[in-house]
């Protein structure tokens, strides 16, 4: 399976983001930008010779741009990694320049929920991906 490298809220309706597996977090910083490192699950196949499930699954890097209201609840220090189980969006208003568009986007996970208004996202695809038992990659350097 070959994907585009790069997705965008362009593509949010077509996106499907459960159990895609959070592995870390980078709060924003001078850009304003709120960086999830996760492992993407793009179409959940079926393994050849067995019917247990396999899923097409690819290292990428979710950016949020000119992140306004943060905020970040849960008991996410209880959790050692944690999935994401769904990512909606609302609200879109002008920004005070009047250029941009800014959302409100909900991210719902196992260990709680992060909140935020930004003017969009960017899902960078690190490696393409590959068909693969479980839907978290072995990602040492995270």
């Amino acid at each position: 399976m070959i994907v585009k490298e790069n997705w965008t809220d362009e593509d949010f309706v077509k996106m499907k983001w459960t159990d895609c597996h959070i592995h870390a977090i980078s709060f924003p910083d001078e850009k304003s930008e709120l960086k999830l490192d996760i492992d993407y699950i793009f179409d959940p196949g079926i393994g050849e010779k067995t019917s247990k499930d396999r899923f097409w699954v690819s290292p990428c890097s979710l950016s949020f741009f000119n992140v306004q209201d943060l905020n970040v609840k849960g008991k996410f220090e209880e959790i050692v990694g944690f999935n994401i189980q769904q990512i909606s969006r609302s609200n879109s208003i002008l920004s005070s320049n009047r250029q941009n568009a800014l959302w409100d986007y909900t991210i719902k996970t196992d260990g709680g929920t992060i909140a935020l208004r930004a003017s969009g996202f960017i899902l960078k695809v690190e490696k393409q991906p590959v068909l693969n038992d479980d839907t978290v990659l072995d990602r040492p350097e995270c």
